[in-house]
C-alpha cells in the first residue's frame, strides 16, 4: 500500500479520494487548454466533489464496481473527473483519445468501435456534453451517458 493511501486511513484509491474530499482545504489542479494556451487551476475542493458527482450520473447509468466505462473527451479535465468518477463507483475506466480537430467523423467512429469491441457490449461510455449535446459524434450506443461537467458544479 503506497504510504500516502495509509496516510488517510484509506484502503483503496476511492476511499483515498473521498478522505480527501470530505477535509477540504489543500492543493490545487491544473488542466492545460490548447484553445487558450495556458494551464487552467482549480482547487481540488471543487474538483473532487465533481468527480463524485460524475460517479454518481454513472451509478445512475449503470456503472458497477468491474464494469468497463470508457471516456470519450476532447479535453484533459473531462477525462480525469469522468475517469476517476468511474473509479469511485468501483468501474474499471479506460480513456479513448478524441481528438475531433485532427479526424474527422468517419475516423473518430471507427476508432471507437474499436475500442468499445474489446471491452464488451455492456460497456458503459461517457461522452463530454454541452446540456444534451455531445461534444463529439458519438452514436446513440446503449450505455452512453452524456456528461456536462459544468451542469455537474
Amino acid at each position: 500500500m503506497h504510504p500516502l493511501i495509509g496516510q488517510w486511513g484509506a484502503q483503496d484509491l476511492a476511499r483515498l479520494v473521498e478522505r480527501r474530499s470530505a477535509a477540504g482545504g489543500g492543493g490545487r489542479i491544473g488542466f492545460y487548454s490548447r484553445a487558450d494556451r495556458a494551464v487552467r487551476d482549480q482547487p481540488q475542493a471543487a474538483f473532487l466533489p465533481r468527480a463524485a458527482g460524475v460517479r454518481d450520473l454513472l451509478v445512475a447509468h449503470g456503472a458497477r464496481p468491474g464494469r468497463p466505462v470508457l471516456v470519450v473527451a476532447p479535453t484533459p479535465e473531462v477525462d480525469l473527473s469522468c475517469f476517476l468518477g468511474a473509479v469511485l463507483c468501483g468501474a474499471v475506466p479506460a480513456i479513448h483519445a478524441a481528438r475531433p480537430a485532427f479526424e474527422d467523423e468517419a475516423r473518430f467512429r471507427t476508432g471507437l468501435a474499436a475500442a468499445i469491441e474489446p471491452l464488451g457490449p455492456d460497456t458503459v461510455v461517457v461522452v463530454q456534453a454541452k446540456g444534451s449535446t455531445p461534444a463529439m459524434p458519438v452514436p446513440e450506443l446503449p450505455g452512453r451517458v452524456l456528461v456536462d461537467l459544468e451542469a455537474i458544479g
